[in-house]
């Protein structure tokens, strides 16, 4: 199954959990991996040497894929090219709070939200007090149903 956006990109989820973004006409990578659904958690994964955003201190996302995706919470594993990586976590309600939203259409992209490394914490739990102690003042997540995809279509 698809899920069209109002870009030329399209999001698509196997029943693995994986989703893919693909950019029509774009000769390199035009499918990619772009995380997984495991549960109530999106797993992301990048490379630091690759990936990381100087200019706002953080990491981008299809603004799309945190935006329609059914989690609580997003789970960043961070590799420096080598060996080392670790994970840091970020609830869905303040990711889409604080995401600072870029379009690189001009370049064949996708609408990207970006996060900075000050927005994450350490551990899950530490992620999930957060929405607990701003829960007032947030907006409400979408919370999953029985469908077997982790998009929603409505």
């Amino acid at each position: 199954m698809q899920l069209q956006n109002n870009t030329a990109a399209a999001l698509s989820q196997d029943q693995t959990g994986r989703i893919y973004l693909e950019l029509p006409g774009n000769a390199y990578k035009s499918r990619r991996c772009i995380g997984k659904i495991e549960g109530d958690t999106l797993h992301c994964f990048r490379d630091c040497q690759k990936h990381f955003f100087r200019k706002l201190r953080g990491y981008g996302f299809s603004y799309d894929l945190l935006n329609k995706a059914k989690y609580d919470v997003l789970a960043l594993t961070i590799t420096d090219g080598l060996d080392t990586e670790g994970t840091i976590y970020i609830s869905r309600i303040k990711a889409l709070q604080r995401l600072q939203i870029l379009n690189f259409k001009k370049r064949g992209l996708e609408r990207q939200g970006f996060l900075t490394l000050d927005e994450f914490y350490t551990s899950r739990d530490e992620a999930l007090a957060w929405d607990n102690e701003n829960s007032g003042k947030a907006v409400p997540a979408k919370r999953r149903d029985n469908s077997q995809l982790g998009f929603s279509f409505s």
